[in-house]
């Protein structure tokens, strides 16, 4: 008993922690994604306010880059350039990038705007690190779509490397009209289109000018793995404390729960040695009341004194059961392998003739060589107990039906009698001790109120489930479930 006491306050325990641990991950998560796209949709923001709403020599050098536009000369490497506030820009001699926002590393990114016809105007690559004209026109063909813009079939792209000549130099349609006045318009408002992800990349789609749509691509790769490792190392860690508490609580439950399993010991002990010394005394007046009946013959005190002692002795014994099947004493109680059903056929001679003075009639359906591994001795005191309930409670003239059946690896035994009155309670609580539905019935029939205490105990120390039911007006039917059926020789685990 102290051990399953230990066990579930472990159990208990352990679970409120697993939720806490759940949520407490669930939170971090949650606020450190929203914070990442707080901070990512401010970046992309800020770039897309860079490269679409900038200062007009920003522009007019990246259309240089794609277009091989003769551009004006760039700032000298590492000098500060750009009219957007709050956004620091590095020229390097290659092209050009924007390195940090407010002391933050922006990392790659790159932009693209598109007319309303689906026709690339203008795209700014330099930033994007290896990535080639083929792959952004590829991921701006899904994002265009979500956006509502189909992109055109056919692009002319401008090279990716210095044109010998300026007859070499293939612009896109629509470029030659977009003049740096034209395209870079300081103050003008864009319109938000769609903000969302597409692979490894943040994009965000706007309408400015009502002739143009600009898209904003961030790449969040590296920052996509960073936040793996973070998971992972966040999820070692949950875990490692899940383990380091579980042995904690370990350690603490048998100190937690002293108290009460003193207590239970000590009841246990009590009801042990009481029971002991009330057998003795008990067996002593029944073998008096026998003596005394050879001297004077029968009279019904002596008959009375006999049925209040057995009575008391019968409860005793259960009492007695009851506390050592709790105990957990293997030594007590051995399982075997036999015939459950030859067993309940057996057991159920014992009242038949008790059932046939009160008219009771007997119906069985009882599939033959059902063979279990439990305590033999504790599967007939099951069913004396629950067949003794089942005569004692069932109605004069009435029937009682018993069926033993075999459902895939579970013995299913159903005990079904009709009676006067149904107890006025919920059916679980007739396994309660010392529960009686009716006082004066009980005292009548001699029941001790705590034989279907006793079939519970039997049928959960063997992994199975006792229940009760009123399936009718007038009928009470026990259902016991024991999943300890024997097959092809071998015995079940556990």
């Amino acid at each position: 008993m102290i051990e399953e006491l230990q066990k579930r306050f472990i159990r208990t325990t352990m679970f409120v922690v697993s939720i806490m641990l759940v949520i407490f991950f669930i939170s971090i998560i949650s606020g450190y994604a929203f914070l990442n796209w707080r901070s990512d949709s401010e970046k992309l923001s800020q770039i897309s306010t860079h490269s679409f709403n900038g200062g007009p020599g920003d522009l007019q050098w990246n259309r240089a880059a794609d277009y091989g536009i003769a551009p004006p000369a760039p700032p000298a490497p590492g000098t500060v350039s750009g009219q957007t506030a709050g956004v620091q820009e590095t020229r390097p001699d290659s092209g050009g990038a924007i390195e940090n926002l407010n002391g933050r590393s922006l990392g790659f990114y790159f932009v693209v705007s598109t007319d309303l016809d689906g026709n690339i105007i203008f795209s700014d690559l330099t930033h994007s690190g290896d990535l080639t004209l083929e792959e952004m026109t590829e991921v701006l063909k899904i994002v265009a779509a979500d956006c509502g813009v189909k992109l055109a079939e056919k692009q002319v792209l401008p090279s990716e490397s210095e044109p010998e000549t300026e007859a070499e130099i293939v612009p896109q349609p629509g470029a030659a009209s977009l003049s740096a006045e034209t395209v870079q318009q300081p103050g003008v408002a864009a319109k938000l289109i769609r903000r969302g992800y597409i692979g490894g990349y943040m994009y965000e789609c706007s309408m400015r000018r009502g002739n143009a749509v600009d898209y904003s691509f961030l790449d969040l790769t590296e920052e996509i793995r960073s936040d793996a490792r973070l998971m992972i190392l966040l999820i070692i860690i949950c875990l490692a404390g899940w383990f380091l508490i579980l042995l904690l609580v370990i350690f603490l439950s048998m100190k937690a729960i002293r108290p009460i399993g003193e207590n239970l010991q000590q009841q246990k002990e009590f009801i042990t040695n009481a029971g002991h010394e009330i057998k003795t005394p008990l067996a002593v007046i029944v073998s008096n009341v026998d003596v005394q009946e050879l001297h004077t013959g029968k009279s019904k005190w002596l008959d009375n004194i006999r049925a209040q002692a057995l009575r008391l002795s019968d409860l005793t014994k259960q009492m007695l059961t009851l506390s050592r099947m709790e105990e957990g004493s293997s030594a007590v109680f051995v399982s075997t392998v036999f015939d459950a059903s030859q067993q309940l056929l057996d057991t159920l001679k014992l009242f038949t003739e008790s059932a046939a003075l009160r008219g009771i009639r007997i119906l069985t359906d009882v599939t033959p060589g059902i063979l279990v591994y439990v305590s033999a001795e504790q599967y007939r005191q099951m069913l004396e107990l629950l067949f003794d309930n089942a005569v004692k409670y069932a109605k004069e003239n009435g029937y009682i039906s018993i069926v033993l059946k075999q459902e895939r690896r579970d013995l299913i035994l159903r005990i079904q009698n009709n009676c006067d009155v149904l107890p006025d309670v919920d059916p679980d609580q007739l396994f309660e001790r010392f529960f009686r539905a009716d006082q004066s019935r009980s005292r009548r029939t001699g029941g001790s109120g705590i034989g279907l205490a006793v079939v519970r105990t039997i049928v959960r120390k063997n992994g199975g489930k006792a229940t009760a039911s009123y399936p009718g007006q007038d009928l009470i039917e026990f259902r016991i479930v024991l999943p300890v059926v024997y097959n092809s020789g071998r015995k079940p685990k556990g």
